[in-house]
């Protein structure tokens, strides 16, 4: 059996095609954030150790903010719709692992770098995981 499309009211076409437009936009900028550029720097050990030593805000894609804090012998405090605690330890110059207590039971590493201006945090496979500022 053949339908016949219902037509659409010019308003109703120039609503899809912006609906369209916009989603295709968002997609592709999420794509430019998360894709690796030539250009990442890796932060120093200097640098990393400075930056870890205050608490920071991790953004990633989905748009939620974390506030953490890696304070020294190994604490890790996370918090935003709830709160955990866990363990951290760093892995290399520019990176660390942690291990949390209720959101996460295995170990996870990322590193930092420096991308387009902005402090980036990476998963071992080199994939954007977050944005990453000072906590103001």
């Amino acid at each position: 059996m053949h339908t016949t499309p219902t037509p659409r009211t010019a308003g109703q076409t120039l609503a899809w095609a912006a609906g369209l437009t916009l989603a295709l936009a968002a997609e592709a900028a999420m794509a430019q954030d998360a894709a690796p550029p030539a250009t990442d720097v890796p932060l120093t050990a200097q640098e990393f150790q400075a930056f870890v030593a205050k608490p920071f805000r991790s953004l990633p894609p989905s748009g939620k903010v974390f506030h953490v804090e890696l304070q020294p012998g190994g604490k890790a405090v996370i918090s935003n719709d709830y709160n955990d605690v866990g363990t951290w330890r760093t892995e290399a110059d520019n990176g660390y692992c942690l291990r949390w207590n209720k959101q996460r039971f295995d170990e996870k590493c990322y590193r930092m770098v420096k991308r387009a201006g902005r402090l980036a945090m990476l998963g071992v496979d080199g994939v954007l995981v977050s944005w990453i500022e000072p906590q103001q």
